[in-house]
């Protein structure tokens, strides 16, 4: 299990190396199961908190448009899961309404 709770990137102008935007990932966690073996088995979650693309706060535009991109406030939360299943124990570990497990692959 690994879990990052903030990266920020920040880009800056190479003209005058003022801050031109952040771009900032949090709240991300990775698990990560696997068995070896001749039918090896792997069960992966990630789940992305949130990915923000900002501009510097400035007093020309209102502060709610300093996010470009990124996870409105209170409406989720996570910007992105996935989850992968490779092998039997994989196929077991699911919900799948209607169908029958023991045919899968």
């Amino acid at each position: 299990h690994v879990t990052l709770e903030s990266l920020q990137i920040l880009l800056n102008s190479a003209k005058d190396d003022l801050q031109l935007f952040a771009l900032t990932m949090a709240r991300t966690e990775v698990d990560i199961h696997s068995t070896q073996g001749k039918n090896g088995n792997l069960l992966a979650n990630i789940i992305i908190g949130d990915v923000r693309i900002e501009t510097p706060e400035t007093k020309q535009k209102l502060s709610s448009y300093n996010t470009i991109l990124g996870l409105a406030p209170n409406e989720s939360s996570s910007l992105l899961t996935i989850k992968y299943g490779k092998g039997t124990t994989a196929v077991q570990s699911c919900t799948l309404d209607g169908i029958e497990k023991s045919k899968c692959e």
